[in-house]
């Protein structure tokens, strides 16, 4: 069960993070 929580604060951080990557990676592209 405790897995089952942690799993998806865990995956929502991943992906912010990947978003502000992905998002540095168009800034530098569109510069």
């Amino acid at each position: 069960m405790a897995e089952e929580v942690i799993t998806p604060v865990y995956c929502t951080g991943v992906s912010a993070q990947v978003q502000k990557l992905r998002a540095k990676e168009l800034g530098l592209g569109r510069h």
